[in-house]
């Protein structure tokens, strides 16, 4: 049954050229780059974690990677570290991420067989929730905060929804409540440990 169902997702999914579009719940805003700059920027890598289904089928691995570069521009283009690195296999970094990445997609089977038999006239929907969880380590491994943000989306299909998609296209609304995510996930560290970490800093420059 799991399998049937994640088949019939995917199936929706690679029809949407035929109209569908995604709406997100703005439960986080874009961020507001750059931010103030710290008067000292410390390093950071990043170590990304993925928990992430379909109708229980695993996520495909080339959505992963485009989520990460996401989740790296994210980071870049904050402004707020000195260097990005991306699974560095040594670290050397001042400070660690350790983001995991949830996402969850589900939908009525019902409500496909209906749409399919209605030739997309009738709607069908199914929802998604993306959870980004942060910790934020120093070069010790001390754990200097944790911080969760999630966004819920729902996408619907239907045949006059063509017309929504150049705004609304799945695919584009994800990545950007993705990096959104990581925009508010960075806008509260920097509120935080991040500015008590270049306070810290700035005792010891003479």
């Amino acid at each position: 049954m799991q399998r049937t169902y994640g088949a019939i997702l995917l199936a929706l999914m690679a029809g949407c050229g035929s109209g569908c579009a995604t709406f997100r719940n703005h439960a986080v805003e874009p961020p507001l780059w750059p931010r103030q700059a710290l008067t000292s920027r410390q390093s950071i890598r990043l170590v990304i974690k993925h928990d992430a289904s379909v109708g229980g089928k695993s996520q495909d691995g080339a959505v992963l990677a485009a989520w990460d570069s996401r989740t790296v521009a994210a980071y870049r283009e904050s402004g707020l570290f000195s260097n990005v690195d991306l699974f560095a296999d040594v670290p050397t970094s001042d400070l660690t991420a350790e983001i995991l990445v949830r996402y969850r997609s589900v939908s009525n089977p019902l409500e496909s067989v209906a749409w399919g038999m209605t030739l997309m006239l009738y709607p069908m929907r199914f929802d998604e929730e993306i959870r980004v969880q942060t910790v934020l380590k120093d070069r010790t491994g001390k754990t200097l905060a944790t911080v969760e943000k999630k966004e819920v989306l729902s996408t619907w299909f239907e045949l006059f929804l063509v017309f929504a998609m150049p705004l609304n296209a799945p695919g584009i609304t994800t990545s950007r409540v993705l990096y959104d995510l990581h925009g508010a996930t960075l806008t509260e560290l920097d509120r935080g440990p991040l500015r008590r970490l270049a306070r810290a800093q700035n005792r010891f420059v003479f």
